[in-house]
């Protein structure tokens, strides 16, 4: 997106390296999505971006679904104890069953019977979670956590929630009005 680009002109313009990927199946990325998938390619591209980067610090970003893929890569790394220097977690949810059931989608929906049998159910059954605030609480990298409190999509609560969950001594959390 746009706002996505804007973003990473800004870091540039910072004297940030920004290395962007499409996951499997988004964009122009052939393949499947799954949650296993995108975590696979997305350690794939820190240990690439690791090999070159030399001394510099390796921070990852994390935007709305991308927390979801972001907080997995994080926990896989620090359990392998290859820490990035910093994650950043921009419009966090808790887990994507509660995402799923707090998007603006669902409001005509989540209030029948059945919905969670219906909508819910089988996303979690299909393996996919992005447990947001689960891998948190293993990540031991510094960690901030930027979200606005009208945020139309991801619910700014899911992100308190997630901040709440995570024992991290680095926590930081910034909220803003305005998306």
């Amino acid at each position: 997106g746009d706002h996505r680009v804007e973003l990473y002109k800004v870091l540039s313009s910072l004297g940030y390296h920004v290395v962007t990927f499409d996951y499997r199946g988004w964009g122009d990325s052939v393949g499947t999505p799954s949650e296993r998938g995108m975590t696979y390619d997305a350690l794939h591209v820190f240990d690439w971006i690791k090999a070159r980067s030399g001394d510099n610090p390796v921070y990852i970003w994390g935007h709305s679904l991308g927390t979801g893929v972001a907080t997995n890569l994080v926990r896989r790394l620090c359990e392998r104890e290859t820490p990035p220097d910093a994650l950043i977690l921009e419009s966090p949810f808790t887990n994507i069953r509660e995402e799923a059931k707090s998007h603006p989608f669902s409001v005509i929906y989540r209030y029948f019977p059945g919905f969670d049998w219906f909508f819910l159910d089988p996303i979690t059954s299909s393996g996919i979670k992005f447990a947001n605030d689960e891998n948190v609480k293993h990540i031991s990298c510094p960690l901030l956590i930027l979200h606005a409190e009208d945020d139309p999509v991801v619910p700014f609560q899911l992100g308190r929630k997630t901040l709440a969950t995570g024992t991290n001594t680095f926590t930081r959390a910034l909220s803003c009005h305005g998306y």
